[in-house]
């Protein structure tokens, strides 16, 4: 089992004798919503106090979000489009990514709650999950020890 991206499945595909599936990511209660993280790129445009590079910015920031090129960013890099109205279009022409359009309604962006603490939590949980994996603690002792940094 893995935690992972739509980004991963070319690379499993290569395996021939490899049968894989995708599924959202578990929940406690069935009543819950998975929420999946968010992220990577962003796009913005600072205030330089230059309007005339302001306004090319802005226009390069609304290329890039062009359907026409979000959905080729996705084909290009199996990822799925930010705009849920192009991820529903590219779920139906790439079923193997539907599970994670689904996903992308849902998500939240890695730093959406904790913003700039955001790095500090992302390594206590990747050293609790490691702490974990090598035997060096039970994956609750791991967590609570995450906690207490």
């Amino acid at each position: 089992m893995m935690v992972n991206g739509p980004w991963q499945i070319p690379s499993l595909d290569k395996q021939a004798s490899l049968q894989y599936g995708v599924v959202k990511i578990p929940v406690r209660e069935a009543t819950q919503t998975s929420v999946a993280p968010l992220g990577g790129e962003v796009w913005t445009v600072p205030q330089t106090g230059n309007k005339a590079r302001q306004a090319k910015a802005a226009e390069v920031v609304g290329c890039m979000n062009s359907d026409e090129n979000q959905l080729a960013m996705a084909k290009v890099r199996n990822t799925i489009p930010s705009k849920t109205s192009l991820a529903t279009k590219f779920a139906s022409e790439n079923p193997k990514l539907a599970t994670f359009t689904e996903l992308v309604k849902t998500a939240r962006a890695r730093t959406g709650q904790l913003g700039e603490g955001w790095p500090a939590q992302a390594t206590k949980i990747y050293t609790a999950i490691q702490t974990a994996l090598t035997g060096k603690a039970s994956p609750s002792e791991a967590l609570k020890q995450a906690q207490g940094k």
